[in-house]
């Protein structure tokens, strides 16, 4: 079974397009090392709400800076 850190991996790694999502580290910042704009970020949010069937509120979505913040928060919308 995926684990929620392996299917956003995979998810910000097609949207980055980067072929090996182990590349892209958990503690990797979203806007300033791997290159995400405001656009990219509001297209990674809708497609991990609907892989993982949540809604990831609007005034979060700045708080999401690394991986690591990405998954935490999905984890806790998913344990409610």
């Amino acid at each position: 079974m995926e684990t929620t850190e392996s299917i956003v991996r995979n998810v910000l790694s097609m949207e980055i397009c980067v072929d090996d999502a182990e590349e892209v580290r958990s503690t990797a910042r979203l806007h300033e090392e791997l290159g995400l704009d405001s656009l990219d970020k509001m297209e990674l949010v809708q497609i991990l709400e609907e892989k993982f069937n949540i809604a990831i509120d609007d005034e979060d979505i700045d708080g999401l800076d690394t991986i690591q913040q990405v998954v935490a928060y999905v984890e806790k919308k998913r344990a409610r």
